[in-house]
Formats: C-alpha cells, structure tokens, sequence
C-alpha cells in the first residue's frame, strides 16, 4: 500500500510537470517596441522628458527597459543613452522622429517643438 501512494504521488508530479513544463522558460523574443512618457506630441523649445522604451515579448512579458535611442535631427531635439530628450530648436510643421531600437525591432514617436 505504501509503494502504491509513493508511485501515484510520482505519477501526479510527472503529470503537472509534463502539463505545465517542469520550469519557466522565458521566450525573449521581442515582438514591439512603443516609446512612452510623453503624452502629447508638442513639446516646448528648452523642455526636457524622460522617454521609456515599452517592449512586449512573446511570451506576454512587458518590459521597460532602455534601449538605442535616436533623434530624426538631433540640432532640433536631442536624446540620450537613457532616453531624456531636450528641445532645442522649433520645428514648426515637420516633425522629429524619435527612435527607440533593439535588435531589429524599431519603436517611433512624433515630437512637435513649439516656442
């Protein structure tokens, strides 16, 4: 009787692990990248904001980590390693495009300068 509750205990163990993996394995495939932090598209001539890179894996996870960082014309809006971006210049009609880039996946954002 012993062995029997032993063996059907092995067996259960077996079933969840088989059903539910036998860890997490996380899937680091990205799969987007959105540039947060900024809720409108016009800025300020000599403002400064903190921009977030939002990456969206896979296997559900979000996260909110840094990433290469760009500015369409950096003599207009400037960015940073980390993603604080100053407005330097107007830009009037034509927007700044900043990026947000890791691996092969590219995030945009549209950013007005206004006196």
């Amino acid at each position: 009787m012993y062995f029997k509750k032993k063996l059907y205990s092995a067996i259960f163990v077996l079933g969840i692990l088989l059903l539910f993996g036998c860890g997490e394995k996380e899937n680091k495939s990205l799969i987007d990248i959105e540039i947060i932090g900024l809720e409108y598209s016009t800025i300020k001539k000599g403002e400064t904001y903190k921009l977030v890179a939002q990456k969206y894996y896979a296997n559900g996870v979000i996260r909110y980590d840094n990433a290469t960082w760009g500015s369409s014309n950096s003599k207009i809006v400037r960015v940073n390693d980390d993603g604080l971006i100053k407005a330097l210049e107007v830009t009037g009609d034509t927007p700044i495009i900043i990026t947000a880039k890791e691996d092969r996946l590219i995030g945009t954002k549209e950013i007005y300068v206004i006196e």
